[in-house]
């Protein structure tokens, strides 16, 4: 959820998350505070991390969401939302814009200025999963056939993927 640099250099990673069985997930592939959403979460992450500095929120629910994330950054911190899954307006206090001050940005995938960065991203990325430096823990695989087995697969938890090629032959 936020970011500070260590005295390896390394960023922390924090997370705030809407089911308790994601915590053990994001920690194992490296997330530093995983805490499960609820109404004291800015005051539970706040105490997790000390007198660490939070300044990125990564904001994908959007609604009361994005308050909790502005009132946890720090002074100068940066918000970006990028999804708005609750389908809710944004609902921000706006002392937290006036007197810490924060800067808010919206991203968006499909937008034009993002689209020639897109191809050499994944790119960038796949060279890093098959290195084994980036480690995305899958559930299972299912075949476009199956595909009611692997939503219903979803549902329950866990990534999943479609294994096209297998599919079409």
């Amino acid at each position: 959820m936020g970011d500070r640099l260590r005295e390896n250099t390394r960023p922390e990673n924090r997370h705030i998350v809407r089911r308790p069985d994601l915590v053990a997930e994001l920690e194992a592939i490296g997330g530093d505070v995983v805490v499960v959403d609820s109404a004291d979460v800015s005051e539970r992450i706040k105490a997790a991390v000390g007198q660490a500095e939070l300044r990125l929120a990564l904001d994908g629910v959007s609604g009361p969401a994005t308050g909790v994330l502005a009132a946890t950054l720090s002074r100068h911190g940066t918000l970006v939302s990028f999804a708005a899954m609750s389908e809710s307006q944004m609902s921000i206090n706006p002392l937290d814009f006036i007197f810490k001050p924060l800067t808010m940005r919206g991203f968006w995938l499909g937008h034009p200025e993002i689209a020639p960065k897109i191809a050499p991203a994944v790119v960038q990325a796949a060279k890093m999963i098959a290195s084994g430096q980036v480690h995305i823990p899958v559930a299972a695989t299912y075949p476009l056939s199956a595909i009611k087995e692997a939503v219903a697969h979803a549902k329950r938890g866990g990534k999943i993927l479609l294994d096209i090629a297998r599919s079409s032959s």
